[in-house]
């Protein structure tokens, strides 16, 4: 009966139609011509229903409410009331009606509020939250049916009130299943036969009857049969599961193990397909009978009106498909629609009574269903249903049973087992969640030791196919490889399916977190699965952190060597060249030198550097890129990588500067040292490179400084300019190198020579003379003795805006050298101690008498002695800066040297 256009009417603006609508589909459910299983999944129904609260005009409130508190009683209706809100709005209408019907609203809430009930014979689909019934004939269904329900709670209609409910409080607590078992399916006593002789023939000594049993389960039990007949009577799958037992601990698969690997993976592709089926909207009914298109009574009267014409015919009943395992007589069918008992004379009142009593062949399959219910008791059903495998405890099973086997070295077998390992994977992604790993119910804790437990197991096979003997023949190794590869590509498959990588600290085992840690090591498996090995790693950063850190040196020296060999290519290679690139290979095998040391890389990096800095225009970007890279290999930590570096550096300069170039261009001899004429490269070697401790980078050293300043005939006038100004602000340091006897020495003392064989004008006047000025700090007192002929010239001279010099004499000349030389050493050790014995005050007026123009010169400089004494105290310097001591005592000096006093 079609009934949306009258539920639509329901939900009408005009009142006269919506309550003619209400009545008519009330007057249908009194007469039983619907019933509430035909309108429960009508899900406008429920909108409209609460909707009627919501018009100006509110009639027949008594019956909606009635009618939306029988609804509220069947599980269906009332997920789909909760679905819609009818939670919130009853509770919102409840305190602005008659107090008379908030009870009807009191108790429709509460039945929101209970948890679906299940019948004893049947099951619940979970993820649908429905329930099975039994039914003979279409009634409708009353919820004050004396029947006995059982679910989450065990209720009697003749229970006293004050006994409190049993309540089965694991069911209630897994949280971690997102799909358990499937709708119970009742059996004829034909399937039941078929099923226990198959258990028994599974379990029999003799291996060619189990394998023809095997044969028989994949061809025609496991195709007439539903997949999850199978989970519900587990006997067969047991009996597979020790089958792959057998011999497991040896790591080889045999023929027993094959077969029982197709019936237990045909049956996985079953359920993954049953799951699909009862996951499909589409699909979904409301009458959950044990009659239904799952069920042994589920053909036609047509099947059973022919199997009944055939009947006479022998030829007719026989088929090519093979016959029971244990019995004699040839089968039509697996699925008890055949009259298979009937092979037997006398052993099956069903076959019998096909025979003599063609007239019961016309009952209903409801009526057959009710005959086969009443061979089984209410408590065998009950019995039954608690000895049934979830789609979840089955995954599990099967990969714990089928893991060992992967420690086979036979390449065909073992694909066999990751095959069947990859379809229960898929069963147990789409029944259990992460919620696993903190579930405390009992079926949770299981499920998480079983999982551990195969985790463990993965570990060790990954393991044992790594470490194996290098004595093995080429064809074996080659196998282990590709176990190897496919276990670990499963492993980390099954993480990824029900682990969390935040949780994995807490819940993977120490051996797969070890076998992770060196899969996340294979760099081939990297290349091949990146994705995969980025996986483990994401892993193992979670399970050990000095791990996952061993793991990042690794791969980054790796990548380094990786680079090294890259670069090595490259450079070798004609042709154009990208330079960026080739300098970013080169800085990443210049930080993996400690590891291959392959230090002829040294000297073409070198290379590379002086030739991206020949160009008159040279890229700026490329320049500084080069230079980083060569202060890089300058001021690089190892040893034997700076004194190659060093060395090389040598030879390109003699290369370029040596007098066997005279005959050669100066602007193509010199142009592959431009590189050295930069400040900081030579701050690198003046600063570092002089004073390594290893002999032959500093002599190295003094041989690329001395080449470069005597190389002024050897390089062009622009280049020389070069050199200099990047020499001008390293002059203090090579400064305190100079000296009278070795070569370098004597090439830095003319440096602030002013005589005019030497005068370039590179430097500028002043700076020639602070250089002067520094020389007489030397310690050596030929050097001071230098310096005080390279200061005369600026003493002498005179110029039109510099006052005249006073001429002096040679005794005056004399006691140069030793200016800054003091006759009776000072102690300057400074008292460190942030108390003071001077006062402020004190100080102050030291400072006035000096500063004061009016004071005879004795007493300033009386002053002047005592805050010379003064200044040892470093509490007093503040003081003194805020006064402007410094300026004062630079005036004087000033004047002096200007003549003015």
């Amino acid at each position: 009966m079609e009934l949306s256009p009258l539920i639509k009417k329901i939900g009408h603006s005009l009142v006269e139609i919506r309550v003619r609508a209400l009545k008519s589909i009330l007057s249908k459910l009194d007469h039983s011509l619907i019933t509430i299983t035909d309108i429960v999944q009508e899900k406008m129904l429920f909108v409209y229903l609460l909707e009627w609260f919501n018009f100006p005009e509110v009639p027949m409130k008594e019956e909606v409410l009635g009618l939306l508190l029988t609804l509220a009683k069947h599980p269906s209706s009332a997920q789909m009331l909760r679905d819609v809100g009818a939670v919130d709005f009853l509770s919102q209408l409840s305190p602005t009606i008659e107090p008379r019907l908030r009870a009807v609203i009191d108790g429709t809430l509460d039945q929101l509020f209970q948890l679906p009930e299940l019948l004893p014979s049947h099951s619940a689909v979970y993820s649908h939250g429905a329930c099975s019934r039994t039914t003979t004939a279409p009634t409708v269904v009353s919820v004050d049916d004396n029947v006995p329900k059982m679910g989450y709670f065990h209720k009697s209609m003749h229970c006293s009130t004050n006994v409190p409910p049993q309540k089965i409080a694991v069911r209630e607590s897994v949280r971690c299943l997102k799909f358990s078992v499937f709708p119970w399916l009742t059996l004829t006593n034909t399937d039941r036969h078929i099923l226990s002789s198959n258990e028994s023939s599974l379990g029999s000594s003799n291996p060619n009857m189990v394998r023809t049993t095997c044969e028989l389960l994949c061809d025609v039990i496991m195709q007439d049969f539903p997949a999850e007949i199978f989970l519900q009577r587990p006997g067969i799958v047991k009996n597979l599961l020790l089958l792959l037992r057998l011999g497991s601990g040896k790591g080889e698969v045999s023929y027993h193990h094959s077969s029982a690997l197709s019936c237990l993976r045909q049956l996985c592709v079953g359920l993954k397909r049953r799951l699909r089926f009862h996951q499909d909207p589409g699909f979904y009914s409301a009458k959950q009978d044990p009659v239904s298109q799952n069920s042994s009574f589920s053909h036609t009267q047509e099947v059973r009106g022919n199997q009944h014409s055939q009947a006479s015919s022998p030829a007719a009943e026989c088929s090519s498909r093979p016959s029971v395992v244990g019995r004699t007589a040839q089968r039509a069918r697996g699925d008890g629609q055949d009259g298979d008992a009937a092979s037997d004379s006398g052993s099956s009142h069903r076959g019998w009574a096909t025979v003599q009593a063609p007239e019961q062949t016309s009952r209903t399959p409801a009526d057959a269903a009710h005959m086969e219910l009443l061979d089984l008791s209410v408590k065998d059903v009950l019995e039954l249903q608690l000895q049934q495998l979830s789609v979840a405890q089955f995954a599990v099973a099967t990969m714990q049973h089928a893991i060992p086997l992967l420690k086979t070295e036979a390449l065909h077998a073992f694909h066999r087992v990751l095959e069947l390992l990859c379809d229960a994977l898929l069963l147990l992604r789409d029944s259990v969640c992460e919620l696993v790993w903190d579930d405390l119910s009992l079926v949770g804790m299981e499920l998480k030791e079983k999982l551990q437990a195969c985790m463990e197991q993965l570990g060790d096979i990954l393991s044992f196919h790594q470490s194996h003997s290098a004595d093995v023949p080429h064809s074996c190794l080659v196998n282990h490889r590709m176990a190897y590869i496919g276990t670990a590509i499963f492993t980390i498959k099954l993480l990824q399916a029900i682990l969390p990588p935040e949780k994995a600290g807490e819940n993977l085992p120490e051996r797969t977190a070890a076998a992770i840690f060196h899969l996340c090591l294979d760099s081939s498996l990297g290349s091949l699965l990146p994705s995969m090995q980025e996986t483990a790693v994401a892993y193992l950063e979670q399970v050990n952190s000095d791990s996952h850190d061993i793991y990042r040196r690794v791969n980054r020296a790796a990548l380094w060597m990786e680079s090294t060999c890259n670069f090595v290519k490259e450079a070798q290679s004609e042709g154009e060249r990208n330079w960026l690139d080739l300098l970013e290979l080169a800085d990443q095998a210049m930080n993996g030198l400690p590891f291959h040391q392959h230090l002829p890389i040294i000297k073409e990096c070198v290379h590379m550097c002086s030739y991206l800095w020949k160009f008159d225009q040279p890229s700026p970007l490329l320049q500084t890129e080069s230079q980083k890279l060569f202060l890089k290999l300058l001021s690089h930590p190892s040893p034997p990588v700076k004194t190659e570096t060093y060395e090389c550096t040598l030879n390109l300069v003699k290369d370029c500067l040596g007098i066997q170039n005279l005959s050669r261009e100066k602007a193509a001899a010199s142009a592959a040292v431009n590189i050295l004429l930069h400040h900081k490269v030579l701050y690198e070697i003046s600063a570092f490179g002089l004073q390594d401790s290893a002999e032959k980078v500093n002599v190295a050293a003094k041989d690329i400084l001395l080449f470069l300043l005597k190389g002024r005939l050897m390089m062009t006038a622009p280049a020389w300019d070069r050199f200099n100004e990047a020499l001008y602000p390293v002059i203090p340091i090579i400064q305190g190198y100079a000296s009278t006897e070795e070569s370098l020495g004597k090439c830095v003392l003319l440096i602030s020579d002013m005589s005019d064989v030497t005068r370039d004008n590179v430097f500028p006047t002043t700076g020639k003379l602070k250089a002067a000025l520094r020389l007489f700090f030397s310690k050596q007192p030929t050097i001071r003795i230098a310096a005080v002929q390279h200061i005369l010239p600026h003493l002498t001279s005179s110029g039109d805006a510099k006052p005249t010099r006073i001429e002096t004499d040679q005794s005056v000349i004399a006691a140069l050298p030793n200016i800054f030389c003091l006759r009776n050493p000072v102690d300057i050790t400074l008292d460190t101690s942030n108390k003071s014995i001077l006062k402020v005050e004190s100080v102050e007026k030291l400072f006035w008498i000096l500063n004061s123009d009016t004071v005879d010169i004795s007493l300033r400089r009386s002053a002047a002695e005592q805050l010379s004494v003064v200044l040892q105290d470093t509490t007093m310097h503040p003081v003194l800066k805020i006064l402007g001591i410094t300026e004062k005592v630079i005036s004087f000096i000033t004047e002096s040297v200007n003549g003015n006093k």
